[in-house]
């Protein structure tokens, strides 16, 4: 098959191993997270079955709890006193979001623990921000209620309001409606006490209160360091409450998810420098920094696998592979962790005969599960992936492209516009990723997924959902591919159009000046009608009235133009528009339109003059040459009857009688031609019986093609092909066409006349190879004085197939000239006709003619003898 690689069956079966690969790698990439071994290259490359607590997904695990009990352990110690939760512990929080640190002590933002914890509860509200002439304290922060009530029991007053209103009217407006009064603000003595008064939009804690009793706006209206720092004091607060809720809530998670009896991890924290042990083993719980817990150390470690960190990588022990875990990112943690407050020791193991059905035992169940088929889900896996790369690079070099046609083939929606197209294609794009999105917010937990009988549920949805993820990546893709390979992606963009309509508009600036100063002018008239008073209204009425007058009449103006243009563009160019009530701009384009009209008229009027002399020069010299061509021609006939001996003489003679024949043959196809052009020529038509002219012509060129070597092959039909020409130009037609290929067609080689008739035409066509090279276009070879022969050594006047082609199209017929190489075919075509009772007839042009040029030539001759 012809470029079988971009066939549609090749191309839907590409598509359909795409999704399936696609379908087969995505499972794969799900069977590979929920597989809690993680050791992929070990399986695969080794192809040893491990334990679970040999793997790296194992190590991974106990890293990330391990990080999660120093966390604990961290935010024990900031919780914690004594060993008991302490609400009353005072935070000092400038200390706390400034460094990160759980800083513990007193200062202008101290707030108990349990303030903090609880903030989330507290009622919130707004403020007014009063400007004060104070060069310490800028402003003065107070509540609606707070600022009517001092004003009350200093009696405020307020200069600048409304005329009439009291002042307690004002303040009673202002406490309901919660809103800042505007100007100054005057004391009982008219001195100022505000400047500016204004509403701000922050929610403040009211009830929050430091360790001294201070509320926020106290703190702002008392201290000049957060004055001007309301706003950074509230974030303060918030960020610091959000985070110590938080830690709170993990810190109680974490301490029953690791609490004895809830988990299969011991472990062992002691810190000298503070004295402070952490652990969930009970016979541990007691003991203090100065114990020798190493006597101890042997139960922890023996349970299972272990990991014991020490302050230096010499001390840092484990019995676990040094492949899954590396003992110096430990040390690094658990030193973080401690934050250099002295030597410490930690450990940490985990029972491996999984007495308690915690995350470790579901993962080993998980394990012991799944890790059989790993080696053939990473082969199956990467063979997905090889398919679905060569899948996508085949359809990439094939998008666009089809065995029925070269052109890049578009899609019905590659042909939008960009902008749109692009819209569409996001939207497809997002339906996968938010089913795979709202799939894995309802199934985070994948220790669940794996124990349930679910997990065969979501790896279908899985497959099912990387095919569809593919299937629009795909549309997506090769959309893209198919737009940039026939390059419409910025020639179909909107902002395409937009560039060129702007910029087509910028060309036309000074013809769109007007227009844009009406619709500028109009937008102002209808806006002041909206907001205006019925004055306005009236005038915008007017004006909305006059511009619909004004381009009604502009319309009408331009359609009497139009109707001008198609006049004159139709052929009356003596047509005028009529100037009268045109604008200045519509009335000049009328009389430039009129004098186009006049243009054209006199340029038709100078063309026809100059072909009417030329047809008659070309008429007169042609007559003025024949009247003494035709004396040469009957003197070298009256010399050849003298029979000369002399064979120098007798050869001069038939070079004169070819030369002189030559001549009197172009002079008449010159005539000839002149008369058809100019129209100068009578038609009388009969009904013409083509097939016995066709036999008439192929049998007095018989002679002709013999001595060149030429065999005619005629294919004619047995019924009369019947159409209705003039006899005498229709014998000039096939006359000529039979003569070029008598002059023109190359020696030894075959002429084909074939005949054919249907319902409605008669067609007639004649082949021949030529002789010459023909390196010129068909439409040439129908020109006048056009000949196939470059050297011009043939006796053709090139003029024969121009006056057959004219010919045929004045009698009606279609005339055709068809060039492939050297073989040259022409092919000329007649309505059929079909006779009743009336017979055809078929006019024998050439014995007329030859009748007509020997009663030419006797009378010539009769001329000369008198003369004589």
């Amino acid at each position: 098959m012809k470029r079988w690689y971009r066939s549609p069956l090749c191309k839907g079966l590409l598509i359909l191993a795409a999704h399936l690969s696609a379908a087969a790698l995505g499972v794969c990439l799900l069977i590979g997270f929920i597989y809690p071994g993680q050791n992929y290259g070990q399986i695969f490359f080794d192809g040893k079955k491990s334990r679970y607590e040999d793997t790296r997904g194992f190590a991974n695990e106990l890293h990330r709890s391990a990080w999660d009990i120093l966390n604990m352990t961290k935010w024990k110690r900031f919780l914690f006193t004594d060993g008991k939760y302490d609400s009353e512990k005072v935070i000092d929080l400038e200390r706390f979001v400034g460094t990160n640190e759980l800083a513990v002590q007193s200062g202008k933002l101290s707030f108990k623990l349990k303030d903090l914890v609880e903030l989330h509860d507290r009622e919130t509200g707004s403020i007014f921000v009063c400007e004060t002439p104070d060069k310490e304290l800028k402003y003065r922060y107070l509540t609606a209620e707070q600022f009517v009530k001092e004003a009350r029991r200093n009696g405020y007053t307020f200069p600048q309001e409304q005329e009439g209103l009291e002042t307690e009217d004002i303040l009673d407006y202002i406490e309901f409606n919660q809103i800042a009064p505007s100007g100054e603000v005057l004391d009982g003595e008219g001195n100022q006490v505000y400047s500016e008064v204004w509403y701000k939009e922050i929610q403040i804690y009211e009830n929050l209160r430091t360790v001294s009793g201070k509320s926020m706006l106290d703190i702002a209206n008392e201290t000049k360091e957060w004055n001007e720092r309301l706003e950074e004091m509230f974030s303060i607060i918030s960020r610091a409450a959000s985070e110590l809720e938080s830690v709170y809530e993990v810190f109680n998670d974490l301490n029953e998810a690791y609490a004895y009896g809830e988990s299969n991890i011991s472990y062992l924290y002691v810190n000298y420098g503070t004295g402070q042990i952490e652990t969930n083993c009970k016979e541990y719980a007691n003991m203090n920094t100065g114990n020798a817990w190493e006597n101890s150390f042997d139960s922890i470690i023996s349970k299972g696998k272990y990991v014991l960190v020490a302050p230096t990588l010499a001390e840092c022990k484990t019995n676990m592979s040094s492949d899954n875990i590396f003992l110096s990112q430990w040390k690094n943690m658990v030193a973080n962790m401690n934050s250099g407050t002295g030597n410490y020791i930690f450990v940490i193991a985990v029972d491996t005969t999984y007495p308690v059905q915690d995350a470790f035992y579901e993962r080993n169940q998980s394990y012991e599960k799944y890790m059989p088929w790993v080696n053939e889900v990473v082969i199956v896996g990467i063979l997905s992936a090889v398919i679905l790369g060569i899948s996508i690079i085949w359809l990439t070099a094939v998008a666009g492209r089809s065995n029925s046609r070269e052109e890049v083939a578009l899609l019905f929606f590659d042909k939008w516009k960009t902008e749109l197209w692009l819209s569409l294609m996001a939207g497809i794009g997002m339906v996968p990723f938010l089913v795979l999105g709202f799939v894995g917010m309802h199934t985070y937990n994948w220790d669940q997924v794996i124990q349930n009988e679910i997990v065969s549920m979501v790896i279908a949805a899985c497959g099912i959902g990387a095919a569809g993820l593919c299937a629009c990546v795909l549309v997506i893709y090769l959309s893209f591919v198919r737009v940039l390979k026939a390059k419409t992606l910025w020639k179909n963009s909107i902002a395409r159009w937009i560039c060129h309509m702007l910029y087509y508009i910028w060309q036309n600036r000074s013809s769109l000046t007007k227009l844009m100063l009406i619709c500028v002018g109009l937008f102002l008239v209808n806006f002041m009608v909206v907001t205006g008073s019925g004055f306005f209204m009236f005038v915008a009425v007017l004006v909305n009235a006059g511009t619909v007058i004004v381009l009604a009449k502009l319309s009408i103006e331009r359609t009497r133009i139009k109707k001008g243009i198609k006049k004159i563009a139709a052929g009356d160019t003596e047509y005028k528009i009529p100037l009268d009530n045109l604008n200045s701009e519509n009335r000049d384009m009328a009389e430039m339109v009129n004098s186009i009209g006049e243009g054209i008229q006199n340029a038709v009027e100078k063309s026809l003059k100059d072909e009417r002399l030329k047809t008659d020069l070309i008429t007169n010299v042609s007559h003025d040459i024949k009247t003494p061509l035709t004396s040469i021609i009957n003197y070298v006939g009256l010399l050849k009857q003298e029979k000369f001996e002399d064979p120098k003489i007798q050869r001069y003679l038939d070079i004169l009688d070819q030369k002189s024949q030559r001549l009197k043959n172009l002079t008449e196809d010159v005539v000839e031609a002149s008369k058809i052009s100019s129209g100068n020529i009578s038609l009388e038509f009969i009904n013409l019986n083509l097939v016995e002219m066709i036999h008439q012509t192929t049998g007095e060129f018989a002679e002709k093609f013999e001595n060149k070597g030429l065999t005619a092959v005629v294919t004619v039909p047995d019924e009369p092909a019947v159409i209705r020409v003039d006899g005498r130009r229709m014998w000039r037609v096939i006359e000529n066409i039979y003569s070029n290929a008598a002059k023109y067609s190359m020696p030894g080689t075959r002429v084909y006349a074939d005949l054919s008739i249907d319902k409605s035409l008669v067609v007639f066509s004649l082949k021949n190879v030529s002789e010459y090279p023909l390196n010129i276009s068909a439409d040439e070879l129908t020109e006048r004085f056009i000949r196939g022969d470059v050297s011009r050594s043939t006796e053709g006047s090139g003029l024969g197939l121009s006056i057959a082609q004219n010919l045929t199209k004045m009698q009606g017929g279609d005339f055709q000239l068809y060039l492939d190489g050297d073989l040259f075919k022409i092919t000329i075509s007649f309505p059929r006709i079909h006779p009743r009772a009336k017979k055809t007839e078929v006019l024998r042009v050439s014995e007329t003619e030859k009748t007509q040029e020997q009663t030419e030539m006797d009378s010539i001759t009769e001329q000369t003898d008198s003369e004589e």
